[in-house]
């Protein structure tokens, strides 16, 4: 077996109760999303009790999805099983920093919210106001960007394990000013996901877990490539078949 890829879902994946099993399940992974609700009150009680349409449509959609992430990515570790590399589709890039260590998980989720609060903005200006809602999210990537550098909000730190960024379809640099110039820019587009997979591929990855609510990228990575295999992990039934399959390859 090669190099184990964690990939961490974005929009789309979701649905009602994402991420409860493991709620209930450790407490551990309670005690983390409890925690965080301080930053986005009311978010878990979204994640978990919302219809599918309000959950779709939430300003907390976004935040909802990091946590989904984020449990999917504790249960894992609680039972051994580390990335050697990782990387995120949308909202889910967010979550691979954190995992990669650039930023911790507070900061990771503040920032999630932070660019959730932007592209909810943005969308109801454009609605408004059509082609002005494209100043106003460049304006917004620029104040973004200087909360980044100012360092008050957000520490940025080089990367502990390889994160693979899906704007440029290559590893993150580990200069910090490199990394800020990716983080303020467009808001949640994976714009080259089927370039990063490649480009993991060719570095050793020949497996890849799924941490987050769907089985998209699964699927996606499964039609990209053909010689790797694919997990998910978003429920108990799942988490044990993706421990029972890694131990079996090892």
């Amino acid at each position: 077996m090669g190099k184990i890829a964690f990939v961490f879902d974005g929009k789309g994946t979701q649905y009602p109760g994402m991420g409860k099993e493991f709620f209930d399940d450790y407490y551990v992974i309670k005690q983390q999303l409890t925690y965080l609700e301080q930053y986005r009150v009311g978010i878990l009680r979204t994640m978990f009790f919302s219809t599918n349409k309000d959950l779709e449509n939430s300003i907390d959609l976004y935040p909802g999805l990091f946590l989904a992430d984020l449990a999917s990515y504790l249960a894992l570790k609680k039972h051994g099983i580390k990335p050697d590399v990782v990387a995120g589709f949308g909202v889910g890039e967010m979550m691979a920093i954190s995992a990669s260590g650039i930023l911790s998980f507070d900061e990771a989720f503040q920032l999630a919210c932070r660019k959730s609060n932007i592209l909810f903005e943005v969308d109801n200006y454009k609605k408004m106001y059509q082609n002005k809602g494209v100043r106003l999210e460049q304006k917004r990537a620029k104040e973004l960007k200087r909360e980044l550098n100012d360092g008050l909000d957000y520490v940025l730190r080089k990367p502990l394990i390889p994160i693979y960024s899906v704007k440029t379809g290559e590893k993150y640099p580990e200069d910090l000013k490199s990394i800020i110039e990716i983080l303020s820019d467009k808001i949640f587009e994976p714009d080259n996901w089927k370039e990063t997979i490649i480009q993991m591929y060719e570095e050793g990855v020949d497996v890849f877990v799924e941490c987050g609510p769907g089985d998209t990228l699964s699927h996606s990575i499964n039609k990209i490539l053909k010689n790797v295999t694919t997990y998910q992990v978003h429920d108990r039934l799942s988490l044990e078949k993706t421990i029972k399959g890694l131990k079996k390859t090892k």
